[in-house]
């Protein structure tokens, strides 16, 4: 049952960060999932990204239970 979810905290996506123009993570915490980006560190919430979604984004996102609206 578990070998089909991805147990990944954080994955790494090809859309840009708004400050620094370098790739997010997507991360998932026991609260929430965002989106950090390592070289500045600036935090995104979800929504601000979900419009432009990734395929690392949308298949880490269906690993997660999370409301996407």
């Amino acid at each position: 049952m578990w070998n089909s979810f991805s147990r990944a905290r954080k994955v790494q996506t090809t859309l840009p960060c708004r400050e620094c123009t370098n790739p997010v993570l997507i991360e998932r915490s026991c609260h929430e999932v965002h989106l950090t980006c390592p070289a500045c560190g600036r935090t995104y919430p979800v929504q601000e990204y979900i419009r432009e979604a990734d395929e690392a984004m949308e298949d880490f996102l269906n690993q997660v239970y999370c409301d996407r609206m």
